[in-house]
Formats: structure tokens, sequence, C-alpha cells
């Protein structure tokens, strides 16, 4: 899976014989499925956190308002509502504690809202492939907008790691923060990868994309193994048949 030399590029993989919709196959069918994912392109991702979390995260908050009780989900979800729609912490808050509460905010978005990350990451995957897929093929990328808008909002939530170089990372709480973490390395890609190097496969069913690194730039295949190889015995088959 692992063939794309970018690991924006073997996110935009998971779709299996993307040209040929008989065999077409989701590789990123579940959360689960994206964390094995991450974990073997060498991202390590906490486990998902739950409604125990974001009471930690509450408990940790210094004097955090009267009106915000200790209860269960619902309660959590009412506290996400009122932070979400207020455009600052209440008066109660007191001085210093608004970073607390809007970070425990965003901790109740993540682990209340329903559903992973898969959902989110498959999202960054297609807007991805809208633009890249073109590239590969000589063709005006599509509509950059979305890939656009993914990226910025990647960038509002990294932490810079370096200066010299700048360098940004997300952390990665669970799955749900892999979209900002991959929208970063699409970034990436585009930013300071040689793209006349991208390439699509040319199995005409396949339509997985790579950086050809090759000293000729003569790579046609995904995997010389397995679509190059399917190639060469189709060639053989019908030379037999002729």
């Amino acid at each position: 899976m692992f063939v794309g030399g970018h690991v924006a590029l073997d996110l935009v993989n998971t779709v299996a014989w993307r040209l040929d919709p008989a065999r077409r196959e989701e590789r990123l069918p579940d959360d689960d499925a994206l964390r094995r994912w991450a974990e073997a392109a060498g991202f390590t991702v906490a486990p998902d956190g739950g409604v125990a979390e974001v009471r930690e995260a509450a408990h940790q908050v210094p004097e955090p308002p009267s009106t915000v009780p200790d209860g269960d989900v619902a309660e959590v979800r009412e506290l996400r509502e009122a932070a979400h729609q207020a455009p600052e912490p209440p008066s109660t808050v007191r001085d210093g504690c608004v970073a607390e509460v809007r970070e425990l905010r965003e901790a109740a978005h993540r682990v209340l809202e329903p559903g992973g990350g898969v959902a989110e990451v498959r999202e960054l995957r297609e807007a991805a492939h809208r633009v890249l897929e073109p590239l590969a093929t000589g063709a005006e990328p599509g509509d950059v907008e979305p890939l656009r808008r993914l990226i910025v909002g990647a960038l509002a939530r990294a932490e810079v790691v370096s200066v010299v170089p700048l360098e940004w990372r997300i952390p990665l709480h669970g799955t749900r923060d892999l979209r900002d973490a991959l929208a970063l390395e699409t970034w990436r890609l585009l930013q300071f990868e040689d793209l006349t190097r991208l390439r699509r496969c040319a199995d005409e069913g396949c339509g997985w994309l790579f950086l050809d690194r090759s000293r000729n730039g003569s790579r046609r295949w995904c995997s010389s193994a397995d679509c190059g190889n399917r190639e060469r015995a189709r060639r053989h088959y019908h030379r037999a048949r002729h």
C-alpha cells in the first residue's frame, strides 16, 4: 500500500482500483482501519478519548463557571454548545482561564461529535486527489478550495516545534487529529516536492499516484511486482496467442 513515495500520496492511494468501478475498494472502512494504516505509515496515535477525558479537562480548569455541573454526556454536550455559542467565556470565569475553557470546548467537540476521524480523513483524501491526480496526468487541477480550507485549518491548529527550519506539528490525541496531520503532509508535498515527478500508475484500472524518484524518470507502475507484473503477463499471453 505504501508505494507513493510520500505519505500524502499513500493516503490518496487508500482507494484501490480507483479507475475501475467493478474492483474499486475502500481501504479505510472505519476508524480501526484508519488507526492501523496511520501507525503503519509512521504516525503514533494516542487512544481516542471519551467522556472521562472531557471531565478530566474540566476538572483541571481553575474555577470553572458555577453553571457547569459535574454530569454525564448530556451535560457535557450542554457545556459544549454553550461555549460554542458564546463569543467569550462567561464572566464568572476568572482572568487567565479563557484558554483553558476553550481547550475544554474543543476536547468536548472532538469526543462528542458523531463518529471518529475516518470520515474527516476521507474528506481530505478526496480533496487532495482532485488536485493531485490532474497534476500527475498533465491536466489542470480541479477545485482547490476544499484542500486549501483543510490546509489552512490544520496550520491554525498546528504547534511550532522548530523555527529554523520552520516545522509544524499536530499533536495526535486520537484519530480525529489525523486529518489535520495529513493535511500538513499534503501541504509539504505541494510545497517542497518536485511535482514534475508526480505520476499515475499506467495500469488502466489502478489509479494510484507516486513520485517517480528513478534516475531517468521512467517509472510507469505503482509497483513493478504488482501492476507491472500483470501488464507483462498480459503481453506474454497476447504474444503466445498470436
